[in-house]
């Protein structure tokens, strides 16, 4: 039977397994207001059956909230040496499996080969995943422009691309063993076989867990699934949170979204790197989506795009459940030829030696790219490789008509970029700001959407959410509690609905949700919609061309996306070309 490596997304974590069924992943959420981002995923397929995974983790908030829990099937690890580090083959280089007799049945016990330990975690260098990301970004290489009015309008400027800067204890019919600490984390494994006595040992230790979660975990407990937690080591900073990499029997990716749906941010963002002998792509149950470049505009006045917009309609059309390759090529050529100049950045010399090593390790790298919310989040997918050709980073533009970028012309397109969801129409105010008339049986939220030209940061944007998928409805508080997520915004003539844990507003008709104030996630509120528009918007019915002297430069395309993220049940205390221009964002 085929093996898959599992790793699941959510706020912070991974998964892996041996068949569809087995794998590592899932999400509690905490009431500790935290922003933790981590939804850069890299798969290294190793051709000896198993798979590691790097789990990019970016978390702001206290050292001592923070908390990831993962299931993981019952036999896992590597072998590593006393200090911690994996063992690895001298001629592969990959982590070398734990063999206990006959057996491969890594940390159960037995006699491992003089020095070796069985340990199925390492760190990476910060900044891997990242670099990856910049290095294979999609760029939009522009149409030409004309300057009529020669005295106006200078060209339009990008960023450039560098990269910024085991003792065991029993807890009643739950059993806890501790693990080796790992960089700043220690790891402990908590298995039982009642469901309930596990979710009451995760209260206990001040894990945030509702009733909605229950069947979930109950799931796992059931296949004999153990739970890998992980807190900082005391002292330990949340600055010195490294990315987790975690190698398992399996030779096939698969993330569990499933139950990442348990506290998923609506058009979650998810990027996923698949390093290996040949191009990989989504299979089974979830659609390969492509992009027709003749649908993809861009305004090399101000560097507006709509591309995600796109992305996001394009994904809904085949339900939700699909991946678009961004870029699939060989290592040693293009993107990948040469480890770039990593800038400032501290961990710069550790970085470029990790990929180095990659590149000769792996000769081709796919990239894959998905928004998806936790009620399209039915099935988990998997992806297996194919003998499919290179797909390039570029969208070319180029050869349109040129666009006019002096005197008057200054083209906008309302809603041009603006995608609300599902059954959602995007709707302008009479001052011209830009927000969802959501249907019924919706609700307005803010997310994380796609960022703008030459910043890093997530773009707070308004979306319509499922008002009926609410895996924390029980852990909704009281209007009058203090904390109360309702209570830091107006929602106008509209109504304040706590989904998910967020507050969201559900607008009355002939309305359109808008943030007030651009970029301030409290600003969410309902006002009168001027006009409103379907998804076909996105494709510029109105645009702006002439002929003449034409000019042009790459913008790159920023993302933004996950919940949080990536791999994992994050738990958290019950606290309360002409030049391509890669992409800059962490989404």
């Amino acid at each position: 039977m085929m093996q898959r490596f599992f790793i699941l997304l959510i706020a912070a974590g991974t998964w892996v397994a041996a068949d569809r069924a087995d794998a590592c992943g899932g999400l509690f959420c905490g009431n500790t207001p935290v922003d933790q981002t981590a939804e850069r995923i890299l798969f290294e397929v190793n051709g000896d059956n198993t798979t590691s995974a790097v789990i990019e983790i970016q978390y702001q908030g206290r050292a001592e909230d923070f908390s990831w829990v993962i299931p993981v099937p019952a036999l896992w690890g590597v072998c590593a040496t006393a200090d911690g580090e994996a063992h690895r083959d001298n001629e592969t280089g990959h982590p070398t499996r734990c063999q206990v007799g006959e057996e491969e049945s890594p940390c159960s016990g037995g006699v491992l080969p003089e020095g070796l330990t069985c340990q199925a975690l390492e760190v990476v260098p910060p900044s891997v995943v990242r670099a990856l990301d910049l290095m294979t970004n999609p760029v939009i290489i522009p149409p030409p422009t004309t300057c009529s009015d020669r005295g106006g309008r200078g060209g339009v400027m990008f960023a450039d691309a560098t990269v910024a800067a085991p003792e065991s204890n029993d807890a009643g019919g739950v059993q806890v063993t501790e693990l080796p600490s790992v960089g700043p984390f220690a790891p402990i494994l908590v298995s039982g076989d009642d469901a309930q006595e596990l979710v009451d040992w995760l209260e206990e230790n001040e894990y945030a867990i509702t009733q909605e979660m229950v069947p979930l975990v109950a799931d796992y407990v059931a296949r004999e699934y153990q739970f890998l937690a992980m807190k900082l080591e005391p002292g330990a900073d949340v600055s010195d949170i490294q990315p987790i990499k975690m190698t398992c029997p399996g030779d096939t990716p698969s993330i569990p979204l499933v139950l990442t749906g348990v506290a998923a941010e609506p058009e979650m963002g998810v990027k996923v790197f698949i390093m290996g002998d040949n191009r990989y792509q989504a299979g089974e149950d979830w659609s390969n989506v492509e992009i027709d470049v003749n649908m993809v505009n861009f305004n090399p006045i101000d560097g507006s795009h709509n591309y995600f917009g796109l992305v996001s309609w394009e994904l809904d059309k085949a339900g939700g459940r699909g991946f678009i390759t961004q870029f699939a090529g060989p290592t040693g050529q293009g993107p990948l030829a040469n480890v770039p100049p990593m800038g400032r950045i501290e961990d710069a010399e550790e970085t470029a030696a990790y990929l180095r090593t990659l590149f000769e390790r792996y000769g081709y790298m796919s990239r894959l790219y998905s928004r998806v919310s936790g009620w399209e989040m039915l099935s988990d997918p998997v992806f297996v490789s194919l003998d499919g050709g290179d797909v390039p980073r570029q969208l070319d533009l180029s050869d349109r008509e040129p666009i006019e970028v002096c005197g008057d012309n200054n083209f906008r397109v309302a809603c041009g970029r603006f995608y609300c969801g599902e059954g959602a129409r995007c709707g302008i105010t009479r001052e011209g700001g830009e927000g969802c008339v959501c249907p019924e049986g919706t609700v307005a939220r803010v997310v994380s959407g796609p960022q703008g030209v030459g910043r890093n940061n997530p773009r707070a944007t308004v979306y319509c959410a499922n008002e009926n998928f609410d895996m924390l409805a029980s852990m909704a508080p009281d209007i009058d509690t203090p904390g109360n997520p309702c209570q830091a915004i107006d929602c106008g003539a509209g109504t304040c609905k706590i989904i998910g844990g967020a507050a969201t507003c559900a607008c009355d008709d002939h309305q359109v949700a808008v943030l007030s104030e651009p970029n301030n996630r409290a600003s969410l509120t309902c006002v009168e919609a001027f006009k409103t528009f379907e998804p076909t918007q996105l494709l510029w019915p109105v645009s702006a061309g002439g002929a003449g002297c034409g000019c042009g430069a790459s913008a790159p395309l920023e993302t933004a996306g996950l919940l949080a993220f990536l791999a994992g049940f994050m738990v958290l205390r019950r606290r309360r070309r002409r030049q391509p221009q890669r992409l800059r964002n962490d989404r």
